[in-house]
């Protein structure tokens, strides 16, 4: 009997086994860069529960840019102090098959002396992975924002999509801009070893101002994971993208493919890279002069004719993390192609970041970044566009749910062979209201 009632038990627990196999999705090693990931907290063991948050801040700006000239004819830059205030949700909640991350941030500002930078800016994130079989995985990703500028220090900044980052990180002036991003992908596990992705976007920039461009834009991607080891992914991926500006006779068609390597190289430490290129098709209208002989007859020195050129330039992308019990490193660059910044129109773009985030204890939190990126377009005979940036931030629980928090935010950027820059800094301290066991990180 005591034989039986041990077989019994054994066969209980296999059989849970199995069924628990059955439902959860298999080990796909570490994933390839296309396909992203889901950010955790700095314990880098669970989600960050969703939390709402308020805060109440002084700020400091300097550079403001607007897009008008003064008496002089020159573009103005203005400093200014002003009232911060801040509302907004940030964080997971989880079910069984599903795990929903939402980062909303509205922002109320009025500045002493420059009040034609005030106003109400708005910014959402909306994850949603959803495991529908056993082989099955969809996800889900919406950001959208209108703001005055002011995507420098943007709260919860890994809660949105890549496509959404190509399009407002490099904003010039501080005018109000519209940006979507709408991103859909499924993953199936086809083997243990196998699994094929495929996924599409559309995107949308639209700045209030029309000196600048409006940019729409559709995109479409496939690629294929092989898992060598429990450590190590390979992939190949290709993507597709049209890009077109209304109002401003212009597209271009963007085809490029990937190679793809992941490596888990310790329990903490991550390491993905990619490398391959893209041929983009671009054509707009161009301003071109005409034979002196044609002048004479027809009265006009200059006419407009229809450029189209194919280009083909490298791409590739690589990230470096690394994950510890009280927080986490991250550095990643990427080499690819965007819709601009509303000046530049299709262009080749490169950015670096480096971000670091620590909760030395159960009430401080402490965290910094960097980066730069540039722009380098392929239809517009422009110089370079460059833009570094940095930034640091300290959140300290004060009592229950009130903290303490002040940031530093710096950005630089030119465009090469104009002789127009902006240094612009941000300094902000104040007062920060979210439930919780630790102080809330909002960068």
């Amino acid at each position: 009997m005591g034989y039986l009632r041990w077989s019994a038990g054994w066969l209980t627990i296999v059989a849970a086994a199995v069924a628990c196999a059955q439902t959860q999705p298999q080990y796909a090693g570490p994933s390839i860069l296309t396909r992203g990931r889901i950010p955790r907290s700095g314990s880098g063991e669970e989600l960050i529960r969703l939390r709402p948050y308020a805060s109440l801040a002084g700020v400091y700006d300097t550079g403001l840019t607007g897009i008008f000239t003064d008496e002089a004819g020159q573009i103005p830059r203005h400093d200014s102090y002003g009232v911060l205030a801040s509302f907004g949700a940030l964080g997971y909640h989880s079910w069984r098959r599903t795990v929903l991350g939402l980062s909303y941030d509205g922002q109320a500002r009025h500045y002493t002396r420059r009040s034609y930078y005030d106003g109400l800016d708005q910014s959402l994130a909306l994850n949603l992975a959803h495991q529908a079989t056993r082989r099955l995985q969809l996800e889900f990703n919406e950001s959208v924002a209108s703001r005055r500028g002011g995507f420098l220090g943007l709260t919860g900044p890994s809660f949105y999509s890549r496509e959404f980052e190509d399009l407002s990180q490099d904003v010039l002036f501080d005018t109000r801009v519209h940006v979507l991003a709408s991103v859909a992908r499924m993953t199936y596990q086809s083997s243990p070893r196998l699994s094929l992705g495929m996924g599409g976007a559309g995107l949308a920039f639209e700045p209030r101002s029309r000196a600048l461009a409006r940019a729409r834009g559709v995109l479409a991607t496939g690629d294929l994971a092989y898992r060598l080891t429990r450590f190590q992914t390979v992939g190949a991926a290709y993507n597709f993208a049209h890009y077109w500006f209304p109002g401003a006779f212009g597209e271009a068609f963007v085809h490029g493919a990937l190679v793809e390597w992941a490596n888990q190289l310790t329990r903490s430490w991550t390491l993905a890279i990619g490398a391959g290129g893209y041929r983009v098709e671009a054509t707009r209208l161009r301003q071109v002069q005409i034979d002196p002989v044609i002048a004479a007859i027809i009265g006009q020195r200059t006419g407009i004719e229809v450029f189209h050129r194919v280009t083909y330039i490298p791409g590739g992308e690589a990230q470096l993390s690394y994950r510890f019990r009280r927080g986490g490193f991250s550095a990643s660059y990427r080499r690819g192609v965007s819709a601009g910044n509303g000046l530049y129109l299709t262009s080749a773009r490169e950015s670096a970041d480096v971000s670091i985030g620590y909760t030395g204890t159960r009430k401080l939190h402490l965290s910094a970044n960097a980066g730069y990126s540039r722009l380098s377009s392929l239809a517009q005979t422009l110089g370079r566009y460059r833009s570094y940036h940095a930034g640091a931030g300290m959140t300290y629980r004060l009592a229950g749910p009130l903290s303490l928090f002040a940031r530093v935010d710096g950005r630089k950027y030119n465009l090469r062979g104009t002789g127009f820059g902006r240094i612009y800094y941000r300094s902000t301290v104040g007062l920060t209201f979210s439930p919780g066991d630790i102080p809330l990180s909002l960068w």
